[in-house]
């Protein structure tokens, strides 16, 4: 799922986003959710 369809999701529900994924191990690829983070994967920053 493409990170600009979760922020949509999480708006949509009024649900607040903590944590994003950035691999396939977790806890080790959980980084804290913030506005910067999530804006620099939804608007085309660096993925990892």
């Amino acid at each position: 799922m493409s990170p600009g369809s979760i922020l949509s999701l999480a708006a949509e529900g009024g649900l607040p986003l903590s944590y994003l994924g950035t691999g396939r191990e977790v806890p080790g690829d959980l980084i804290a959710a913030s506005a910067e983070e999530i804006g620099r994967r939804v608007f085309g920053g660096s993925r990892s």
